[in-house]
């Protein structure tokens, strides 16, 4: 049956194509003598592709031409996260953080040198490799999932320019800085959490999602950890040197163990703005200090030390040094203490 004037039309597109049907209407645009074609979208049959138009002419449907960035993404995370890891999805968060300067445009406008400029504005902010990595991953997701939508056809991800990694050596504390983090540490509680990692290896992320249950005073150990199965929930001895401070943290009335001024519990974002950078330049520590050189140093100390590289591996829950579950389950906690407290 013949679509009324003005309505749209649709049509069989040449070639053998997964939705061969195309819905197009066409509009009067104030200011321009011929009225524009608008793609309202693809289909498999005829009759979709009659849904397509009806609803968009309705307003129930949005043209793909339309659609931003910010939609296509929304879409993707709803699919994503039914199979998918909370900690995981938290890192694409993350890397969309760094696209969502980009949202509001819309995805098939989108081209290279709009992405390229996110990934150079980051390699300029000296973000790690691996987060730009991320960035880079996220895009060609959401461009695989606009593409199965007939969004686009094109994926301008492939073409991005991954900045070189940086093989510059890892930044620690020396023994001098440790020993003013102790005397700091007496008139700044903050200044505890710093020396907690050093002595304990865990990244930003772990230490901020310590409760009270992960702690064990009588024993002395700590159990936490994330990102990795070598890394989730592994036990870490409590150094005789952070002993003090993490019973100072476990004492106070709130319901994490490391806490804002607010008592907020914090990620690793605020905590690194708002705490960790202002205390390195209150008392004049290294500007190149970031709160992953406590984990260096930790692992550097242990390595110095002559600890085992198995305890070693086992107490920082490193994936890349993840043998196998069975080697690890033979370290006991008596030896990791042991390793623990050959550190100075």
């Amino acid at each position: 049956m013949r679509r009324g004037n003005g309505t749209g039309s649709v049509y069989k597109l040449h070639g053998n194509r997964r939705k061969p049907w195309i819905a197009i209407k066409t509009n009067k645009v104030e200011g321009q003598e011929k009225p524009v074609k608008t793609i309202v979208g693809y289909a498999t049959t005829s009759t979709e592709a009659k849904a397509l138009l009806d609803a968009y002419n309705v307003g129930a449907y949005e043209p793909v031409k339309n659609i931003t960035l910010r939609k296509v993404y929304d879409e993707w995370r709803t699919q994503k996260e039914r199979n998918t890891t909370d900690q995981t999805m938290k890192m694409y968060k993350y890397a969309w953080e760094k696209l969502s300067s980009l949202g509001s445009m819309k995805f098939a406008e989108i081209r290279t040198a709009h992405l390229q400029h996110v990934v150079n504005k980051m390699d300029d902010e000296g973000m790690s490799h691996s987060t730009i990595s991320l960035v880079k991953t996220l895009m060609s997701q959401l461009y695989r999932h606009a593409n199965k939508n007939d969004i686009v056809t094109k994926d301008y991800s492939k073409y991005i320019d991954m900045p070189k990694k940086n093989k510059s050596q890892k930044t620690t504390f020396t023994d001098l800085e440790i020993k003013r983090l102790h005397e700091l540490a007496v008139k700044d509680p903050y200044i505890n959490p710093i020396l907690i990692m050093i002595y304990t290896g865990m990244r930003i992320s772990e230490l901020m999602d310590l409760t009270r249950f992960n702690i064990d005073l009588e024993n002395m150990v700590i159990t936490g950890g994330i990102k990795s199965d070598a890394g989730r929930d592994r036990v870490i001895p409590i150094h005789p040197k952070i002993q003090g401070y993490i019973k100072y943290w476990y004492d106070q009335d709130n319901e994490a163990l490391i806490v804002t001024k607010t008592s907020r519990k914090m990620n690793a974002d605020n905590y690194r703005a708002n705490f960790f950078n202002p205390l390195m330049e209150q008392y004049g520590f290294r500007s190149d200090l970031t709160p992953h050189s406590c984990r260096h140093t930790f692992a550097s100390k242990l390595a110095v030390a002559g600890v085992d590289t198995l305890h070693i591996q086992k107490l920082i829950g490193h994936a890349d040094y993840a043998l196998t579950a069975n080697t690890y389950s033979h370290l006991e906690v008596d030896e990791l203490k042991k390793a623990i407290g050959k550190m100075i």
